[in-house]
């Protein structure tokens, strides 16, 4: 029987369990990945953060496996597992809420379970917790579920990698496809159909299922071992798609033909340089900017001025102190590359303490 918010905990979640020979392999990519870039180009090895965060993720692979890397990889990249309803993340779904009231928050439902986050910490172990998140799932689909397009109508939350078992209306859904659909509610309009929607640090690469179901392409530049967990994913997710996996080469000639004609594609951080000006329709970068250090992140916003031929959008902490590399990271330092202006500058909807911005080049080609 249901109980309030929960379900049975033996419900069964309808995940895969993969042997941990795969887990091993994804390592192994992770390794090669990492070795290519320190050797191409070492200013773009992962930052002294990212090296700790980089640790903590491959660990915590090794513990639940790739199966589940949603308990606890996924975790680390922009989920938060928010139990008080004095979270500012929740005051702000709230307030969405009550100014349009909606039935979805009360047909949310949750199994008893707990979150592993990247530091093997249990969370939402006590029944208060996972109510607060759950009713916090419930308000931003709520919230996202506005009317605007039927993407929330569309999509569900794929089982791929055990997701938290949270569902509105009998459907699976999260806060990651939540945030996936708001941002592509702001990319859309820059990409045409058929167009190219590429992301720098794309984490396990949940906005990449929007972007495809969507009718764009997607396109992930990253380091290990994110790369390699997103190119696993979505080939998880989408088996029956084109996927350009990643792999060295040394000029875009080499492959692009076959990039072109892939619905996914996966390259590391140096590759970036390697493609001719104006390949990609619009650049996202979510929560990595602040993770990265200065040249690193000035690097990466010259190229994607460069390769982006309508838009560039970022979603950064507002203010964030990087103790590891001594940099105090300011969305507000992030100024639109030459050639380009500022559309959109504010205070992030769904996560208050982010910064959106937009950046379009002067005189962009509207997509048809």
């Amino acid at each position: 029987m249901e109980d309030g918010l929960f379900l049975p905990a033996d419900a069964p979640d309808g995940s895969a369990r993969i042997d941990d020979t795969e887990t091993k392999r994804l390592i192994a990519r992770a390794r090669e990945v990492h070795r290519h870039i320190a050797a191409r180009d070492p200013s773009l090895a992962p930052s002294a953060l990212w090296k700790a965060l980089s640790k903590a993720h491959r660990a915590l692979l090794r513990q639940l496996g790739i199966a589940r890397f949603k308990r606890g990889l996924s975790q680390s990249y922009s989920t938060f597992a928010i139990r008080r309803p004095n979270h500012i993340n929740y005051r702000a779904v709230l307030r969405a809420f009550l100014r349009r009231p909606s039935v979805a928050p009360f047909s949310v439902r949750m199994r008893r379970g707990h979150l592993v986050n990247a530091f093997g910490q249990a969370r939402l172990p006590d029944r208060f917790g996972q109510f607060v998140y759950a009713s916090y799932i419930g308000l931003l689909w709520a919230m996202i579920d506005d009317g605007s397009d039927d993407l929330p109508q569309r999509l569900s939350e794929p089982a791929v990698g055990d997701p938290l078992p949270v569902s509105v209306r009998g459907k699976p859904v999260s806060q990651d496809l939540a945030n996936s659909i708001h941002e592509m509610r702001v990319i859309r309009p820059h990409v045409p159909p058929g167009g190219v929607v590429a992301e720098v640090g794309a984490g396990y690469g949940r906005l990449g299922q929007v972007v495809h179901e969507a009718g764009r392409r997607y396109w992930i530049f990253d380091i290990a071992p994110a790369l390699t967990v997103s190119e696993w994913y979505l080939a998880q997710v989408f088996p029956g798609a084109r996927h350009f996996r990643w792999r060295p080469f040394e000029s875009w000639a080499e492959i692009r033909d076959e990039a072109l004609a892939a619905d996914f594609a996966f390259f590391s951080a140096d590759q970036l340089a390697l493609l001719p000006a104006e390949t990609v329709d619009a650049f996202a970068a979510i929560s990595c900017l602040h993770e990265m250090t200065e040249a690193q992140c000035d690097f990466l916003l010259g190229q994607m001025g460069d390769k982006a031929r309508a838009a560039i959008y970022t979603r950064n902490w507002t203010e964030m102190r990087n103790a590891y590399d001594d940099v105090l990271f300011r969305s507000a330092d992030l100024h639109p590359p030459p050639g380009w202006q500022t559309a959109r500058a504010r205070r992030d909807l769904l996560w208050p303490r982010f910064t959106e911005k937009l950046f379009v080049r002067d005189r962009a080609p509207q997509p048809e």
